[in-house]
């Protein structure tokens, strides 16, 4: 599966030099007031290695949230004590009575 995976990278990437090689010739840009000319390679190419790093980073986010997601919580220092063997805290409730005197 690794073998394909490469294979068809090294394909898009010669795929890709071959367009920039071939698209040199100069082009005519107009966005808002400028008015530029640039080679059309580089019009094409500019957006597509903006995606790539948008797409790296995206995915080195998530990863990193998925990684701290899977490691187990810090245990807290603070447990709560259990009484003694035998031992029976009694804690009254507010609508409890007072035990009775005998």
């Amino acid at each position: 599966m690794v073998r394909v995976r490469e294979i068809t990278l090294m394909l898009l990437t010669a795929g890709i030099i071959l367009f920039a090689g071939q698209n040199l010739r100069p082009v005519a840009v107009e966005f808002l007031f400028w008015n530029f000319q640039v080679p059309l390679a580089l019009i094409t190419l500019v957006p597509l290695l903006a995606g790539l790093v948008i797409g790296i980073a995206g995915t080195a986010i998530t990863l990193g949230r998925r990684r701290r997601a899977a490691e187990p919580e810090p245990e807290a220092e603070d447990e709560i004590e259990s009484p003694a063997d035998g031992e029976v805290e009694y804690e009254p409730d507010e609508d409890d009575e007072p035990p009775a005197e005998v």
